[in-house]
């Protein structure tokens, strides 16, 4: 009876394990992985950030949706990885490299929060940028890309035709079949729940008719 509760008791503790958030991606600074996870959210994948035990944040999702959202966040190449330490600017032209990186960073956060937008990457240089815009899957924009580069030019200091956007509706891959029997895992931990319960009443019924005798 002991062993039967022991039993009945691990198979609980792996059934929660698996339905509980899981982390997801590399570790990385707060704000990046903020961004993955409101790219998650635009994709219908309910998503969070916590500190990591390791350092730094990570995602996290529900343990259904952890293949789902690991392959989306490969595909989009999210979270970025933590910047390094701050380091003293020592001319001119480091100087101007940072603050290109700085509006960079500022048009992508601005582009992901216009409708439609997924995940975006802005790339400057002294001549140009280059604008990679993730839409979510089988919504048109509102917007086009020539709109796009006329918006961002005035905050990257560069002219309309100078700014290249490009639009990349988001398609999911196929999972791999290594990864998709995790919800049926899930179901099967539970029919053993429910099958090392009835065993478990059954030994109890006997215990206690062997005492009434």
């Amino acid at each position: 009876m002991r062993a039967a509760l022991r039993a009945w008791a691990w198979v609980c503790a792996a059934a929660v394990t698996a339905c509980g958030p899981e982390g997801i991606g590399p570790t990385s600074s707060e704000g990046a992985c903020q961004r993955a996870a409101r790219a998650l959210v635009r994709l219908g994948v309910d998503a969070r950030v916590a500190p990591s035990s390791a350092g730094g944040f990570r995602v996290q999702v529900a343990a259904k949706d952890t293949a789902r959202a690991e392959a989306a966040l490969t595909l989009l190449g999210l979270p970025a990885p933590p910047s390094e330490a701050p380091h003293w600017l020592h001319g001119p032209g480091e100087r101007a490299a940072a603050r290109r990186e700085a509006r960079a960073t500022e048009a992508a956060q601005a582009l992901e929060e216009r409708d439609g937008v997924v995940a975006a990457r802005v790339v400057v240089s002294p001549t140009g940028a280059s604008v990679q815009i993730t839409t979510q899957p089988e919504t048109p924009p509102g917007w086009t890309p020539a709109e796009v580069a006329a918006w961002l030019a005035p905050s990257l200091e560069l002219p309309a035709d100078a700014v290249r956007v490009e639009v990349f509706p988001f398609a999911e891959t196929q999972r791999p079949p290594s990864l998709a029997p995790r919800g049926e895992l899930v179901t099967l931990l539970a029919a053993l729940v429910m099958l090392l319960s009835l065993a478990l009443l059954r030994a109890q019924r006997k215990v206690i008719a062997r005492g009434a005798e």
